[in-house]
């Protein structure tokens, strides 16, 4: 009999400033023992940065996004006009300039136009002083961009544009070309993360993700209210956890001791919602993805009856049901 909570996933699994709004999406749900229901779910999205997006992204797109003594190398291709990647960082702190490599793919070979921002003093603005990079040409575009050696630590937004025809803002749609938002990172210490990493190609070295043990971290509860417990087993060498809020700020990072196998934090202070788990080991970066429930998901008196109702509806065991039915009033009260 299908007993606990496994894994959750929504479809679809990408949004973007299209969707702001109230959103309806398909939530799926496998127990732990491989079975899966699925039930339609409403969810509320925010703008926090500004949209934008290329409109015929058929035309002009960005293949390629690299900053060599920065950690990403990111061959992307048909973003659909935006492409969001915010667990692409750039972080290396031994350095105030970082080198770029930009390739774009435009119908005809006409000039392409690059501008690069970075919400450097985290106001959620692209201000005019925070563009860092612009420059305009044909093939691969080889530059570079400058963050002052004093910028406070922290997570920023970075924001990628490529259009064709002329330069953009860093806000609103535009005809050809398109848009990639990245994570810039400036730590206090002064050594990067090291994790295990692949090299491509030119030797440069990059983090590797690791889905195949995605599933050997366990988070408990989740849904959470209160204290959060974080497990993983004794041959995961964890070495840092990083949680991140929809927006792609950064909520919290905790460094771990190699000897630890689980972690706790108080949660009291967050504030209801989805959260991203980045999980950095020796054997790559794990994501997980975690829900705070809200003041009306402790309150409410029926909530024990919702439980019951959808496991009815979608024929479940009312306890693998426990964490969908939580879930699936926060979504639908957004």
């Amino acid at each position: 009999m299908p007993c606990g909570f496994g894994t959750m996933y929504v479809i679809p699994d990408i949004l973007t400033c299209a969707d702001i709004g109230v959103k309806e999406v398909m939530l799926y749900l496998r127990d732990l023992d491989g079975n899966t229901k699925s039930k339609p779910a409403l969810i509320t999205l925010n703008e926090s940065y500004c949209c934008t997006q290329g409109l015929d992204p058929s035309t002009a797109y960005i293949s390629k996004m690299r900053v060599t003594n920065g950690g990403v190398n990111n061959n992307s291709g048909d973003d659909n006009g935006y492409g969001m990647y915010f667990d692409q960082v750039i972080h290396n702190n031994n350095v105030s300039k970082y080198k770029l490599v930009l390739k774009g793919v435009a119908v005809g070979n006409v000039k392409k136009y690059w501008r690069i921002y970075i919400d450097l003093n985290g106001d959620q603005v692209f201000e005019a002083n925070e563009k860092l990079f612009q420059q305009k040409g044909k093939g691969k575009i080889v530059g570079y961009f400058n963050v002052p050696s004093s910028q406070p630590a922290g997570d920023y937004r970075m924001r990628v544009i490529m259009s064709t025809g002329d330069y953009v803002g860093p806000c609103g749609d535009f005809a050809e070309g398109e848009v990639e938002d990245y994570t810039f990172r400036r730590t206090n210490n002064r050594a990067s993360l090291s994790y295990n990493s692949t090299s491509d190609s030119n030797g440069d070295k990059q983090g590797s993700h690791s889905p195949n043990r995605t599933n050997e971290v366990l988070v408990s509860p989740n849904p959470f209210d209160g204290v959060v417990t974080i497990q993983w087993p004794g041959d995961l060498k964890v070495r840092q956890l990083d949680l991140y809020d929809v927006t792609g700020k950064r909520v919290s990072t905790i460094q771990i001791q190699v000897s630890i196998m689980q972690h706790q934090t108080e949660s009291h202070d967050w504030d209801a919602g989805i959260y991203y788990l980045k999980i950095y080991s020796d054997d790559g970066l794990i994501t997980k993805v975690l829900s705070k429930m809200s003041d009306i998901n402790r309150t409410n008196i029926h909530l024990t009856k919702l439980h019951r109702s959808v496991a009815q509806k979608l024929g479940l065991h009312t306890g693998f049901i426990l964490g969908f039915g939580i879930l699936v009033f926060n979504l639908a009260i957004s």
